[in-house]
């Protein structure tokens, strides 16, 4: 048996080579898909001697300029952004911006640095990609490890650099004081957990009698179950970096608003929480639920934990969840996937709309936000649901041959 395949482009490629297979495309089209347009990878040095290692890959600029997010993580290396950087290509197609794919970062952890040592990684990234970004050739938004206050110290620097006071536009996911946007923070589980309900419906699944596990508890899975919560599901499971903690009595579900307040607190949540059994991840996986929302970071759904899972929808509210022999998994047990390209577009979206306020020097108050993102990721859902539903296919795979259809036809508009 082959090794399980790991590695995020390879993921990312799969499934392009699939949707090409499926959209006939021809081997001049598929090679120029595949390619990465501009990559860049560097050693930042800071002042105490420290060394990390940055990266920024740009796949594809053919629907506008190139849109991604910075990621500052332990050991990313510069495949894991070329994947991303691909996926946001489709990801930004399927959801009819007019923006490229890209995604950069750096190899840190900064739960593990200071105030000080952060504000210098994320100035001397912009150092080093200065050429390759601004408004009007690649916008940076925020990723894991990356806070609205670093995103608008990279903007004061771009500004700097540019001999411009502020350059509003040159970055999103600023704080709101730097002309960001409202709703930004929240936006990847709002938009989620939109979709989430959405399919609920589909399904015939009463959301008071959904059993939802979530994964990973940070910026993306709060906001989520919490609206999902309001709603009236039960949140029977959560885990982090920590571990697990499984809710055994599923009608009664975890005290989330409990959950949340440890969290940020800045404790352990899931140790301290005094309700659910505290397990290890791989129990998590194979525990019983309607609904399982993945926002961890990495390929966290192998095969193993793909074949112990027990539930009707699986939610990818991070960036590239499943392997490609996990997704085979799902096909063949019939779980609804509600893939990332397209249940994790909350966040570009409204880095989308910040953009716009930027451009047009505006800043619009929340609701209005709010509004626009639950309208949009209601209609998109709805159109890669029919898509599926009309050729008779996996979820995933409709969502794709929607993406790249919408690229090969920009493209084909500007070749002889």
């Amino acid at each position: 048996m082959s090794k399980e395949i790991m590695n995020p482009v390879q993921i990312i490629e799969h499934h392009f080579e699939q949707a090409a297979a499926r959209l006939h495309l021809d081997s001049t089209m598929r090679d120029y898909l595949r390619a990465i347009s501009r990559e860049l990878s560097f050693t930042l040095i800071l002042e105490n001697g420290k060394l990390y290692h940055g990266y920024l890959v740009q796949h594809d600029c053919t629907l506008g300029l190139y849109k991604g997010g910075t990621r500052f993580f332990p050991e990313v290396n510069l495949d894991e952004f070329r994947g991303l950087g691909k996926g946001m290509t489709w990801k930004n197609s399927f959801h009819g911006l007019p923006l490229g794919g890209m995604k950069g970062g750096v190899d840190c952890d900064p739960k593990t640095l200071t105030r000080k040592e952060l504000k210098e990684i994320c100035e001397k990234f912009i150092d080093e990609t200065f050429h390759l970004i601004g408004p009007e050739m690649a916008v940076l938004g925020p990723d894991a490890g990356v806070t609205a206050e670093m995103m608008g110290w990279m903007m004061k620097r771009y500004s700097l650099l540019s001999g411009v006071p502020n350059i509003w536009g040159a970055v999103t996911g600023k704080p709101t004081e730097l002309h960001g946007s409202y709703g930004r923070k929240d936006a990847t589980g709002t938009g989620g957990a939109v979709v989430i309900l959405e399919v609920l419906k589909k399904l015939g699944i009463n959301v008071k009698d959904c059993r939802i596990i979530a994964e990973g508890f940070g910026n993306v899975n709060i906001p989520a179950v919490k609206i999902l919560y309001k709603n009236g599901a039960k949140i029977i499971g959560l885990s982090d970096s920590h571990g697990a903690i499984f809710q055994e009595n599923g009608f009664e579900g975890i005290d989330i608003e409990r959950a949340i307040e440890l969290k940020e607190s800045g404790k352990k949540p899931l140790a301290e929480l005094e309700t659910g059994k505290v397990i290890t991840h791989d129990e998590l996986f194979a525990m019983p639920c309607d609904v399982w929302i993945s926002a961890a970071v990495g390929t966290t759904i192998t095969a193993q934990r793909a074949k112990s899972m027990n539930a009707q929808v699986l939610a990818e509210l991070g960036n590239i969840c499943a392997t490609v022999e996990a997704d085979e998994i799902f096909r063949g047990k019939k779980i609804v996937v509600l893939p990332d390209t397209m249940a994790s577009g909350g966040g570009v979206n409204v880095s989308w709309y910040e953009m716009v306020q930027n451009r047009q020097w505006e800043q619009w108050p929340e609701k209005v936000v709010l509004a626009k993102l639950q309208k949009h990721m209601k209609e998109i859902f709805e159109y890669g649901w029919q898509y599926s539903q009309e050729k008779g296919l996996y979820l995933r795979d409709a969502v794709f041959d929607l993406a790249v259809k919408r690229v090969v036809d920009a493209r084909r508009c500007t070749v002889c």
